[in-house]
């Protein structure tokens, strides 16, 4: 599987001629597929069920949220941060932004 409509097919579960019409009808998430992703993404996506490119910046999101956290508790002398962080991340699970799951491992992470 290296083409194109093939992995995409894959992803959504549809036929390559479906992909085509889906793609002449100028469906958004035909767009968002080929606009954002590469086929080894899409590829990686298929086998693993995750993109690491995605994951990497994720987990470069939470450290930079981390640091700039412990920098505002260090300068308003704010004794723990930690509630700050968890309700930062509560917001953003709220919001769809980050799952339940996540927050756990950033819990179990940072031993909250």
């Amino acid at each position: 599987m290296t083409r194109r409509e093939e992995i995409v097919s894959a992803i959504l579960g549809c036929s390559v001629p479906t992909y085509y019409k889906w793609q002449k009808e100028e469906r958004p998430i035909i767009q968002l597929l080929n606009g954002y992703f590469s086929n080894a993404d899409l590829i990686e996506f298929l086998d693993t069920k995750q993109i690491s490119s995605l994951t990497t910046t994720k987990h470069m999101l939470f450290i930079a949220a981390d640091q700039y956290l412990n920098f505002f508790s260090t300068i308003y002398d704010i004794p723990s941060y930690e509630d700050v962080y968890f309700d930062l991340l509560l917001a953003l699970q709220k919001k769809g932004q980050v799952s339940f799951r996540t927050i756990l491992q950033v819990m179990h992470d940072k031993d909250l």
